[in-house]
């Protein structure tokens, strides 16, 4: 057990902290004593008592001789502040006091915590920093490690983002590695392979992470596996679409996948399984053969040059055209075999730079003998007022005027038109 400092003067370095007020540190007298090491304290400056402060943020045992050394600055032969010699020095003007350098804080990252848990012993009078920091965590929200190093990944769209994700990224993955090697090595410190009373380091550093403790086994032994790398695997034709690849096109438009949409499209509403289209089309002869060949190039031939298409289509419409239209369009007809979904169509043309969606026009609807007289009405006033205001045109550049009538039933035209910047597509 650390020697106990009940009673003593000492000055604290300020922490910040996650979930409650900040400590601001400063000069104070010791209080209160605990078993693990941390202790209470009472500052000078405004009498605030904080407990459980950590050993660490200590910087001086003799805050009285550390003040007067730095005021010394200028005068060597100056007596130490608690010499019964000593002389306050006189100062013109408050103005010129000099503010003592602000006292260090506590390291900041989880490197800085792993390379004093290298230095530290079994036989020093404090515990281990790692644990303390680990187990000083537990106040905190639940994966505040990962919050206060911020190095997560963030969502980029949805309803999520800018939110943290759940999946460790790379670096986050070999720093929990790491840590975890660190405290497999502190284990052999203590008697038994037992860690200390109050001390859970495990269940620590997954609740620091949020993810469950058997998570931190499996990024440890994946570490390991992947020959000490946090890399995920990445796909070999990973950003490769039919849009943009020959080898994409090639592997999903063959004689077989043709056919099998060719009897979906005959057959609507149909349940068809693979195998009874499989048996089917080993049964074709060489004609119905080369019919499904000559379809299967013929798809590749349009998702070739499938970006100009669509690029026809929208701007012939103005971008005033549903998905499936569009996917039919391109398919040359509705009785036709889709190439490209209407699905595969709205991923591409709403990721393009700059889509929205806008609505053609609203026009008013008269259906009931209230309706119409109101619209009578408003339209009457509305005439007088405009009439009114040409009479005065000469002499007024300006009229400000505003209409707020939402008792209308509004018929919408059509919604969601899409407007393709990027394809030359413009909402009018």
């Amino acid at each position: 057990m650390p020697p106990p400092l009940f009673g003593q003067l000492v000055h604290v370095a300020p922490e910040n902290f996650v979930g409650r007020p900040n400590s601001e540190g400063g000069n104070g007298f010791v209080k209160k004593d605990h078993a693990d090491g941390s202790f209470d304290i009472t500052y000078c400056m405004d009498g605030l008592v904080e407990k459980n402060v950590n050993r660490l943020r200590i910087t001086s045992l003799n805050p009285l001789v550390t003040t007067a050394r730095r005021t010394n600055g200028t005068d060597v032969a100056r007596p130490s502040l608690l010499a019964p010699s000593h002389q306050p020095q006189q100062r013109s003007s408050p103005l010129t006091l000099t503010q003592p350098p602000t006292p260090p804080t506590s390291p900041r990252g989880i490197q800085h915590i792993i390379i004093q848990s290298r230095d530290w012993s079994k036989y020093d009078c404090h515990p281990n920093p790692l644990l303390v920091h680990l187990r000083d965590g537990r106040s905190k929200p639940k994966a505040w490690l990962r919050i206060d190093e911020g190095d997560y990944n963030k969502y980029e769209k949805g309803k999520k983002k800018g939110e943290m994700k759940s999946h460790l990224n790379e670096l986050e993955n070999n720093k929990l590695v790491t840590i975890k090697h660190e405290l497999e090595r502190i284990i052999h410190f203590f008697d038994r392979g037992q860690w200390p009373n109050g001390f859970t380091p495990h269940a620590d550093l997954a609740y620091a992470y949020g993810v469950s403790v058997r998570k931190v086994r499996h990024c440890v032994n994946s570490h390991l596996r992947k020959n000490g790398s946090g890399k995920r695997k990445v796909r070999h034709d990973a950003g490769k679409t039919i849009l943009n690849s020959p080898e994409m096109r090639q592997k999903m438009y063959t004689p077989y996948n043709y056919f099998k949409k060719l009897q979906r499209k005959n057959n609507p509403g149909v349940s068809i399984r693979d195998n009874e289209l499989k048996e089917a089309y080993d049964k074709l002869d060489e004609h119905q053969l080369h019919e499904m060949k000559l379809g299967a190039e013929a798809e590749k031939s349009i998702a070739a040059n499938i970006v100009s298409e669509i690029k026809t289509a929208l701007q012939k419409t103005n971008g005033c055209i549903s998905w499936e239209r569009l996917a039919s369009f391109i398919a040359g007809g509705e009785n036709k075999v889709q190439p490209v979904s209407s699905i595969t169509l709205a991923k591409y043309v709403t990721a393009t730079e700059g889509f929205r969606y806008f609505v053609t026009q609203t026009l008013p609807q008269c259906t009931t003998e209230h309706t119409k007289k109101w619209r009578k009405r408003w339209s009457t006033n509305f005439h007088i007022f405009w009439e009114g205001a040409k009479m005065v045109a000469n002499k007024v550049q300006v009229v400000y005027f505003h209409i707020d009538e939402k008792w209308f039933y509004s018929l919408v035209i059509r919604m969601h038109n899409k407007c393709v910047p990027a394809l030359g597509v413009q909402n009018i």
